[in-house]
């Protein structure tokens, strides 16, 4: 729309002034919405990584059971395994929080833009009432001017007669 003509538009400096602020509206929202994925994509590669990580410590467990040296051992394995528990939880829920966050933030992003497409479409319809007018316009005053001249020659061919 930035090429607009928005002729014939009352308050054509108002309307152009609503599509910039409601363009900036949008780009603001995408910025968020890219900052908001990137937040959510970085929580889930941590989820990734604690569950690989138990993973891998379960499993070197596994392959080490006849080494353990006692209850005190394996009770210090419970309480490891038990906090790299809490903290998948906790970081799955930072991921479900972030995946409502780009949830909202792309509603917004949606919204903002169907804001600017219903301004954009408003001026071109009347930037296209304002065309037909002036076209209306022009051609009745073509069709005026061609009957002024074509009675002014038959006039003068009246008076040559």
């Amino acid at each position: 729309m930035a090429q607009s003509r928005m002729t014939g538009i009352p308050n054509a400096a108002a309307f152009s002034h609503l599509i910039e602020r409601a363009a900036d509206e949008r780009d603001n929202a995408a910025r968020a919405l890219a900052n908001a994925s990137l937040l959510r994509d970085d929580s889930r590669n941590k989820v990734e990584m604690l569950e690989t990580y138990r993973r891998d410590y379960l499993q070197r467990m596994r392959d080490g059971m006849e080494r353990v040296d006692g209850p005190g051992a394996l009770a210090q394995f419970g309480a490891f395994v038990a906090k790299l528990e809490g903290a998948i939880k906790q970081q799955t829920e930072d991921y479900a929080f972030r995946e409502q966050v780009v949830a909202k933030a792309r509603a917004i992003v949606l919204e903002a833009e169907r804001k600017l497409r219903s301004l954009e479409t408003y001026v071109a319809r009347k930037e296209a009432i304002a065309d037909l007018k002036a076209a209306r316009r022009e051609s009745k005053l073509n069709d005026e001017f061609a009957q002024r001249i074509a009675m002014t020659r038959l006039a003068a061919a009246g008076d040559h007669a």
